[in-house]
């Protein structure tokens, strides 16, 4: 039985940001970064944890931070958002290759967590190999936060990714994740397979990867099997939390369908499905025509638009209440909607749409 995904969430206030660790003179870490809570809320107090342990270090909240408010003007609460913990040297509190949280309080509340691996002993991705799918490392920290506080995720779940690239997103799982969970994940782009599981699985069993040989235009033109007719190489009922990142924004409506159909497939009974899109409403496509779009989505196609039709997948996406139609017809019940900034919107969440939804 699944605990609490199958259950509603009621998630902690929204709040972005990061934090980084480094050796303190004292031998032991200091902990810094920034946060922002997008909604107006004053973070007036944090908690650290070491795994699932609180950690009592001094700390500090609220410090200027003009750097931040330069980046994101008009924000409430960015000219004060940096904040600092003071970890002291000791055994029992030793964070080297430990996966570490910062979380923002409001009062008695919380908000969205922050995460760092400090001090990994497992080699992290190659800069070239994050390059091939297009994104930054610490994009692991701020799903987690998602899948934690949007999904329900438990350390004792099973996890699949579609799309897996070189694993960055595995990386904070491999630690979060205690077996019986697990992390499995798929790709077509078969040496960043390889890389990730050299990396990963000899020291987390429990984290594995597979390459499957689609074909692509892009990353993998000798690819013999085709999207509308891939089966995903797993059993039906097999997971807690399936999620992509970036895929269907690369990926046309029959082959979106067919992955939503295989991610009802191996979703066990209230388990939950986390995706990232780009999805076309009044809003949105008012920002595009007003120019402030970082992917002016102006080009029709079936059932969507696009940005460049000399490389039609550079960039897809959906009307939302098609988008959100096409779920429920694979009976996958659409249950949360976290815009994106990337059509000009102020930042909210993540950069694209993040979606979840549960099964049916």
């Amino acid at each position: 039985m699944r605990s609490s995904p199958s259950e509603p969430v009621a998630p902690p206030f929204p709040a972005f940001g990061l934090v980084e660790a480094e050796r303190s003179p004292t031998g032991g870490h200091i902990l810094s970064g920034w946060w922002i809570a997008p909604a107006g809320v004053v973070i007036d107090g944090l908690t650290t944890r070491v795994g699932d342990r609180e950690l009592q270090a001094p700390h500090r909240v609220g410090q200027p931070s003009p750097d931040v408010a330069k980046a994101h003007p008009g924000l409430p609460g960015a000219e004060r958002a940096r904040f600092r913990v003071e970890v002291g040297a000791s055994p029992e509190w030793d964070l080297a290759n430990q996966l570490v949280s910062v979380v923002p309080r409001s009062g008695a509340r919380t908000g969205t967590p922050l995460f760092t691996l400090v001090e990994p002993r497992v080699p992290l991705p190659r800069k070239e190999d994050l390059q091939v799918t297009g994104g930054a490392f610490r994009a692991c920290y701020e799903f987690l936060g998602y899948f934690l506080t949007r999904t329900g995720l438990q350390p004792q779940h099973s996890v699949l990714e579609v799309g897996c690239g070189c694993g960055r997103m595995a990386y904070p799982l491999a630690y979060y994740l205690r077996p019986p969970g697990r992390y499995e994940g798929f790709d077509i782009v078969a040496h960043l397979v390889a890389a990730a599981s050299s990396a990963l699985t000899p020291t987390f069993p429990h984290v594995r990867f597979q390459a499957v040989d689609l074909w692509n235009s892009v990353y993998n033109p000798n690819g013999r099997l085709r999207a509308s007719e891939f089966a995903f190489p797993y059993p039906e009922a097999s997971f807690d939390l399936v999620f992509l990142t970036s895929v269907f924004t690369h990926m046309f409506p029959p082959d979106v369908r067919r992955y939503l159909a295989e991610i009802r497939r191996v979703l066990r009974p209230g388990g939950r499905v986390l995706l990232t899109a780009f999805l076309l409403t009044p809003e949105s496509e008012g920002l595009i025509a007003a120019g402030r779009s970082s992917q002016p989505l102006i080009h029709v196609r079936p059932e969507c638009k696009i940005t460049k039709p000399e490389e039609p997948e550079a960039a897809v996406g959906f009307v939302r209440e098609d988008f959100e139609r096409w779920l429920r017809d694979a009976r996958l019940e659409p249950i949360d909607h976290a815009p994106g900034f990337w059509c000009g919107r102020p930042r909210q969440a993540s950069y694209q749409d993040l979606v979840i939804a549960a099964r049916a």
